[in-house]
Protein backbone atom coordinates (compact mmCIF):
# COMPACT_ATOMS: atom_id res chain seq x y z
CA UNK A 1 0.00 0.00 0.00
CA UNK A 2 2.56 2.40 1.14
CA UNK A 3 4.72 1.58 -1.90
CA UNK A 4 1.53 2.13 -4.10
CA UNK A 5 1.21 5.39 -2.83
CA UNK A 6 5.01 6.42 -3.02
CA UNK A 7 5.07 5.81 -6.70
CA UNK A 8 1.72 7.59 -7.51
CA UNK A 9 3.34 10.35 -5.56
CA UNK A 10 6.26 10.05 -8.11
CA UNK A 11 3.77 9.80 -10.76
CA UNK A 12 2.53 13.33 -10.23
CA UNK A 13 5.55 15.02 -8.83
CA UNK A 14 7.26 14.26 -12.70
CA UNK A 15 5.48 16.63 -14.55
CA UNK A 16 5.81 19.28 -11.77
CA UNK A 17 9.53 18.77 -11.70
CA UNK A 18 9.17 19.04 -15.61
CA UNK A 19 7.15 22.40 -15.33
CA UNK A 20 9.82 23.60 -12.81
CA UNK A 21 12.92 22.80 -15.11
CA UNK A 22 11.43 24.61 -17.80
CA UNK A 23 10.27 27.26 -15.69
CA UNK A 24 13.29 27.63 -14.12
CA UNK A 25 15.05 28.84 -17.38
CA UNK A 26 12.02 31.27 -18.48
CA UNK A 27 14.67 33.81 -17.89
CA UNK A 28 16.72 32.23 -21.24
CA UNK A 29 12.79 31.37 -22.96
CA UNK A 30 11.65 33.40 -25.99
CA UNK A 31 8.99 36.25 -24.75
CA UNK A 32 6.24 34.53 -27.17
CA UNK A 33 6.58 31.54 -25.07
CA UNK A 34 6.27 33.61 -21.60
CA UNK A 35 3.11 35.40 -23.11
CA UNK A 36 1.88 31.49 -24.31
CA UNK A 37 1.78 30.58 -20.09
CA UNK A 38 -1.06 30.68 -18.40
CA UNK A 39 -0.35 31.83 -15.49
CA UNK A 40 -3.88 31.48 -13.69
CA UNK A 41 -4.20 27.93 -14.79
CA UNK A 42 -0.59 27.24 -13.70
CA UNK A 43 -1.89 28.51 -10.42
CA UNK A 44 -4.78 26.40 -9.99
CA UNK A 45 -2.45 23.21 -11.05
CA UNK A 46 -0.57 24.03 -8.11
CA UNK A 47 -3.45 24.64 -5.96
CA UNK A 48 -4.49 21.40 -6.73
CA UNK A 49 -0.81 19.69 -6.19
CA UNK A 50 -0.61 21.27 -2.99
CA UNK A 51 -4.03 19.91 -1.78
CA UNK A 52 -3.01 16.58 -2.99
CA UNK A 53 0.05 16.51 -1.44
CA UNK A 54 -1.63 17.44 1.88
CA UNK A 55 -3.98 14.74 1.48
CA UNK A 56 -1.32 11.93 0.52
CA UNK A 57 0.44 13.20 3.88
CA UNK A 58 -2.50 13.02 5.50
CA UNK A 59 -2.93 9.29 4.67
CA UNK A 60 0.72 8.34 5.11
CA UNK A 61 0.83 9.38 8.50
CA UNK A 62 -2.37 7.69 9.64
CA UNK A 63 -0.83 4.35 7.92
CA UNK A 64 2.31 5.23 9.79
CA UNK A 65 -0.06 3.93 13.42
CA UNK A 66 -0.43 0.59 11.66
CA UNK A 67 3.36 0.26 11.73
CA UNK A 68 6.12 -0.88 14.29
CA UNK A 69 8.18 1.94 14.38
CA UNK A 70 5.29 4.95 14.13
CA UNK A 71 7.69 8.06 14.71
CA UNK A 72 10.20 7.32 12.21
CA UNK A 73 7.47 6.47 9.35
CA UNK A 74 5.79 9.74 10.39
CA UNK A 75 9.20 11.44 9.93
CA UNK A 76 10.09 10.05 6.74
CA UNK A 77 6.23 11.03 5.82
CA UNK A 78 6.58 14.61 7.16
CA UNK A 79 10.30 15.05 4.86
CA UNK A 80 8.58 13.75 2.09
CA UNK A 81 5.82 16.54 2.38
CA UNK A 82 8.16 19.23 3.17
CA UNK A 83 9.87 18.31 -0.09
CA UNK A 84 7.13 18.42 -1.86
CA UNK A 85 5.85 21.18 -0.75
CA UNK A 86 9.03 23.04 -1.02
CA UNK A 87 9.15 22.10 -4.86
CA UNK A 88 5.65 23.66 -5.21
CA UNK A 89 6.30 26.76 -3.49
CA UNK A 90 9.77 27.09 -6.28
CA UNK A 91 7.18 26.58 -9.14
CA UNK A 92 5.08 29.45 -7.16
CA UNK A 93 7.94 31.65 -7.40
CA UNK A 94 8.91 31.07 -10.93
CA UNK A 95 5.51 31.20 -12.01
CA UNK A 96 5.35 34.91 -10.21
CA UNK A 97 8.73 35.57 -11.92
CA UNK A 98 7.05 34.41 -15.29
CA UNK A 99 3.55 36.69 -14.05
CA UNK A 100 5.91 39.55 -13.66
CA UNK A 101 7.79 38.99 -16.90
CA UNK A 102 4.18 38.94 -19.04
CA UNK A 103 2.89 42.35 -17.22
CA UNK A 104 5.91 43.55 -18.26
CA UNK A 105 6.28 42.39 -21.47
CA UNK A 106 2.69 42.95 -22.11
CA UNK A 107 3.59 46.92 -20.74
CA UNK A 108 6.58 47.05 -23.30
CA UNK A 109 4.20 45.65 -25.90
CA UNK A 110 1.46 48.48 -24.78
CA UNK A 111 4.21 51.22 -25.21
CA UNK A 112 5.38 50.02 -28.31
CA UNK A 113 2.13 50.26 -29.74
CA UNK A 114 1.77 53.52 -28.61
CA UNK A 115 5.00 54.00 -29.51
CA UNK A 116 3.65 52.91 -32.97
CA UNK A 117 0.80 54.69 -33.22
CA UNK A 118 2.99 57.80 -32.46
CA UNK A 119 5.28 57.11 -34.93
CA UNK A 120 2.49 56.66 -37.15
CA UNK A 121 0.78 59.54 -36.16
CA UNK A 122 4.46 61.58 -36.13
CA UNK A 123 5.11 60.06 -40.09
CA UNK A 124 1.76 61.17 -40.94
CA UNK A 125 2.25 64.57 -39.86
CA UNK A 126 5.51 64.77 -41.59
CA UNK A 127 4.17 63.51 -44.84
CA UNK A 128 1.38 66.17 -44.02
CA UNK A 129 4.06 68.77 -43.24
CA UNK A 130 5.65 67.91 -47.14
CA UNK A 131 2.37 67.71 -49.14
CA UNK A 132 1.58 71.10 -47.20
CA UNK A 133 5.38 72.05 -48.33
CA UNK A 134 4.75 70.97 -51.76
CA UNK A 135 1.20 72.78 -52.34
CA UNK A 136 2.92 76.10 -51.00
CA UNK A 137 5.46 75.63 -53.57
CA UNK A 138 2.89 75.32 -56.04
CA UNK A 139 1.22 77.78 -55.29
CA UNK A 140 4.34 80.49 -55.41
CA UNK A 141 5.46 79.35 -58.34
CA UNK A 142 1.35 79.73 -59.79
CA UNK A 143 1.47 83.32 -58.21
CA UNK A 144 4.87 84.25 -59.47
CA UNK A 145 3.62 82.65 -63.26
CA UNK A 146 0.51 85.13 -62.52
CA UNK A 147 3.13 87.54 -61.77
CA UNK A 148 5.16 87.41 -63.73
CA UNK A 149 2.17 86.94 -66.95
CA UNK A 150 0.90 90.36 -65.38
CA UNK A 151 3.46 92.03 -65.43
CA UNK A 152 3.62 91.52 -68.94
CA UNK A 153 0.66 92.26 -69.55
CA UNK A 154 0.79 94.97 -67.98
CA UNK A 155 4.00 96.42 -70.18
CA UNK A 156 1.90 95.54 -73.20
CA UNK A 157 -0.56 97.59 -72.34
CA UNK A 158 1.98 100.62 -71.19
CA UNK A 159 3.53 100.43 -74.32
CA UNK A 160 -0.29 100.58 -75.91
CA UNK A 161 -0.99 103.38 -74.05
CA UNK A 162 2.04 104.63 -74.67
CA UNK A 163 1.78 104.40 -78.31
CA UNK A 164 -1.52 105.59 -78.56
CA UNK A 165 -0.70 108.97 -76.80
CA UNK A 166 2.43 109.36 -78.87
CA UNK A 167 -0.10 108.97 -81.78
CA UNK A 168 -2.08 111.11 -79.66
CA UNK A 169 0.08 114.01 -79.88
CA UNK A 170 1.60 113.20 -83.47
CA UNK A 171 -2.51 113.56 -84.48
CA UNK A 172 -2.59 117.04 -82.56
CA UNK A 173 0.88 118.09 -83.90
CA UNK A 174 -0.65 117.20 -87.52
CA UNK A 175 -3.86 118.84 -86.67
CA UNK A 176 -2.08 121.76 -86.02
CA UNK A 177 0.28 121.67 -88.48
CA UNK A 178 -3.06 121.40 -90.72
CA UNK A 179 -4.61 124.34 -88.74
CA UNK A 180 -1.58 126.44 -89.82
CA UNK A 181 -1.24 125.25 -93.00
CA UNK A 182 -5.18 125.92 -93.84
CA UNK A 183 -4.92 129.60 -91.77
CA UNK A 184 -1.30 130.60 -94.20
CA UNK A 185 -3.95 129.25 -97.40
CA UNK A 186 -7.04 131.49 -96.13
CA UNK A 187 -4.30 134.20 -95.40
CA UNK A 188 -2.57 133.90 -98.87
CA UNK A 189 -6.44 133.76 -100.19
CA UNK A 190 -7.45 136.87 -98.33
CA UNK A 191 -4.47 138.49 -99.62
CA UNK A 192 -5.41 137.58 -103.00
CA UNK A 193 -8.30 139.34 -102.50
CA UNK A 194 -7.37 142.47 -101.11
CA UNK A 195 -4.61 142.79 -103.84
CA UNK A 196 -7.36 142.07 -106.58
CA UNK A 197 -9.58 144.57 -104.59
CA UNK A 198 -6.93 146.99 -104.69
CA UNK A 199 -5.97 146.29 -108.31
CA UNK A 200 -9.76 146.41 -109.12
CA UNK A 201 -10.33 149.60 -107.39
CA UNK A 202 -7.14 151.24 -109.10
CA UNK A 203 -8.08 150.20 -112.34
CA UNK A 204 -11.73 151.58 -111.56
CA UNK A 205 -9.92 154.95 -110.49
CA UNK A 206 -7.30 154.78 -113.71
CA UNK A 207 -10.61 153.89 -115.98
CA UNK A 208 -12.55 156.67 -114.63
CA UNK A 209 -9.74 159.64 -114.59
CA UNK A 210 -9.20 158.73 -118.12
CA UNK A 211 -13.22 159.37 -118.85
CA UNK A 212 -12.41 162.47 -117.55
CA UNK A 213 -9.22 163.48 -119.23
CA UNK A 214 -11.12 162.18 -122.74
CA UNK A 215 -13.71 165.11 -124.23
CA UNK A 216 -17.19 163.40 -123.98
CA UNK A 217 -19.05 163.29 -127.30
CA UNK A 218 -21.72 166.31 -127.81
CA UNK A 219 -25.26 164.95 -127.21
CA UNK A 220 -26.96 163.70 -130.25
CA UNK A 221 -29.65 166.52 -131.96
CA UNK A 222 -33.06 165.40 -131.53
CA UNK A 223 -33.77 164.00 -135.64
CA UNK A 224 -30.63 163.20 -136.28
CA UNK A 225 -28.98 159.76 -136.59
CA UNK A 226 -26.68 158.55 -133.58
CA UNK A 227 -22.70 157.64 -134.74
CA UNK A 228 -21.39 154.29 -133.57
CA UNK A 229 -18.85 154.27 -131.98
Amino acid sequence: MIRSIFFACIFLLVPLFTLAQTQAESTSLDPQIIKGIDVTQERKKLEQQKMHTNDLFKNETKICYSKFAVNDCKATAKQKNITTLNEIRRQEIILNDIERKKKAGDAIDRYEEIMSFEKALENEKNRQKLLDAQYERQQNLKKKQEDAEKKKQDESSNIQNKNAQIKSVQDKEANQDQKINNAGSERSKYEKKLLDAQEHKKSVLDRNASRRDTPSDPLPIPGQPTKSP
